[in-house]
């Protein structure tokens, strides 16, 4: 009896390990993927990490005008480029605080014509078994 719940215990604890729990490294993999998609100018993808119920720049941006904003950035730039140069974490549960500092660049594929560096607030939230951006401030 005890070997079969220890056997239970441990089919538990692989199926455990085995579900997409909000952790920080599933949170900076999606963050990674989300960069590339930008870098890409795979708008419709990067979109996919950002909630249905997303606001920016204290609430006066909501999804749908953020993805216009990201459309109108790739189409106006020949080559983007985004460097996240510092990324902090803070985990709070099923929610975190994510604090960049990104670089963007613009232009020639050897030197870029135009680069600014963005500091930006994001908070996000573990929904429907993924990490979703809710909201983002940035300067």
């Amino acid at each position: 009896m005890q070997r079969r719940a220890g056997l239970l215990l441990i089919g538990l604890l692989i199926l455990g390990a085995c579900s997409k729990a909000p952790t920080e490294v599933l949170l900076r993999e999606t963050i990674d993927a989300m960069q590339a998609d930008a870098d890409a100018g795979r708008v419709d993808a990067l979109m996919q990490g950002v909630s249905q119920r997303f606001s920016a720049q204290g609430s006066s941006m909501d999804r749908a005008e953020f993805k216009r904003y990201v459309l109108g950035a790739t189409m106006r730039a020949q080559n983007i480029g985004i460097t996240r140069v510092k990324t902090h974490v803070e985990l709070k549960q099923d929610a975190a605080i994510v604090e960049m500092n990104i670089v963007l660049t613009d232009g020639g594929r050897l030197l870029p014509n135009d680069g600014r560096l963005l500091n930006a607030r994001t908070l996000w939230r573990f929904e429907d078994q993924r990490w979703q951006m809710i909201q983002a401030d940035w300067e």
